[in-house]
């Protein structure tokens, strides 16, 4: 004769999944396949409860009905019970009585118009419209299955498809209708959410039921939105890019007309025909006073305004305003909040594109933007 440990030990290594079923969420043992498989190896007993009447239950008609039985394997004797259950895995009583469940279809509809009303979406996800279900009463055939399902969930005791039962003592939901199950795939706002309620109903995940229909529709309407905007963002980004592009190339040749040592350079050139005409009708103003003074003395060509001298003092006064402009640009790109405006600003001042302050400017704008 072997010890309790053996018994649990070889019942509990049988596999039992290729005769299990599920029906509400639960998964079912046949008892006959049970019955077969602890006959195998041991000699089993069972007794079923019975009162002074020979009724194979106990009854009340607050809690319902409540079946018992008894196994003995090797000396070994181990009770159960289990009550008397409707397909919803309510108690069922001797006469019909309703619940409530939540009414999905109802509760929707009602969430969206106070949305549209101007409630808030959490303030919408606590409006629950329920309705009423109906457990039917306890009839002889119910009490009979649930008889051999207790002797079922009696052998799990020695081993003998315990797996079966784990979790079984834990809170369970009833499972809804797959009415309810669509319902509950429309309000999913994210692919999170979708894939949550997905693995809570593997009864309705068939191919081609209205479920499996429900969830394909809302993960293909979740997706398609996410691409639109990725296009905006390529368009901003496009004349910021090639400041960025031009950035690792800058020299710092726009700084060279600040050295007034040397000969202004091809791009200086145009101030200084500007200078030239300046400079004629300068001379002709300082020749006034010249005739006046040659009476006495003769003009010299060390005293006539020399054309070098002038052109340093335009080209000076010409970089000042030129970098109060540029000051001004800085003050723009550091109070810029979009891309968009950011561009524009690019367009305004094409002429301090080749300057390295400015592009290091909205080139370091550019990259504050996106982060935010």
């Amino acid at each position: 004769m072997e010890n309790k440990l053996e018994v649990f030990r070889k019942l509990s290594q049988i596999d039992v999944s290729g005769f299990t079923k599920e029906k509400s969420g639960l998964t079912y043992l046949s008892w006959a396949h049970a019955w077969r498989e602890a006959c195998i190896l041991y000699g089993v007993d069972y007794t079923i409860w019975k009162d002074e009447m020979h009724r194979p239950y106990v009854f009340d008609p607050n809690l319902g009905y409540m079946v018992f039985t008894t196994v003995t394997i090797e000396c070994d004797t181990k009770e159960m019970w289990l009550f008397v259950m409707d397909g919803a895995n309510k108690a069922m009583k001797n006469e019909p009585y309703t619940y409530k469940v939540t009414d999905w279809a109802a509760t929707n509809k009602k969430r969206d118009e106070a949305k549209r009303g101007g409630m808030s979406d959490r303030e919408a996800k606590s409006i629950t419209i329920f309705k009423d279900k109906t457990c039917e009463a306890a009839s002889m055939f119910d009490i009979n299955t649930t008889i051999m399902r207790c002797l079922v969930k009696n052998l799990a005791m020695f081993g003998l498809g315990i797996n079966i039962y784990a979790g079984e003592d834990l809170p369970r939901e009833i499972l809804p209708s797959e009415e309810e199950a669509v319902e509950e795939v429309k309000e999913c706002k994210t692919k999170e959410e979708v894939n949550a309620t997905w693995g809570k109903y593997p009864k309705y995940q068939s191919q081609g039921s209205a479920f499996y229909i429900a969830i394909a529709s809302k993960n293909k309407e979740l997706a398609e939105p996410k691409a639109a905007p990725a296009k905006e963002k390529v368009t901003e980004e496009k004349p910021v890019k090639k400041s960025t592009e031009v950035e690792p190339e800058t020299k710092p040749e726009p700084i060279k007309p600040k050295t007034e040592t040397e000969k202004p350079n091809a791009k200086v050139e145009k101030p200084a025909v500007k200078v030239t005409k300046a400079k004629a009708e300068e001379t002709k103003v300082d020749k006034k006073p010249e005739k006046n003074i040659s009476s006495n003395t003769e003009t010299t060509p060390e005293t006539k305004p020399s054309p070098v001298d002038d052109t340093k003092t335009k080209t000076a006064t010409d970089l000042k305003a030129a970098a109060g402009l540029i000051s001004q640009a800085l003050l723009e790109i550091r109070d810029c909040t979009t891309l968009k405006a950011l561009t524009s600003i690019w367009n305004k001042y094409k002429q301090f594109r080749e300057i390295a302050q400015f592009k290091n400017a909205v080139a370091n704008k550019t990259k504050d933007l996106k982060k935010k």
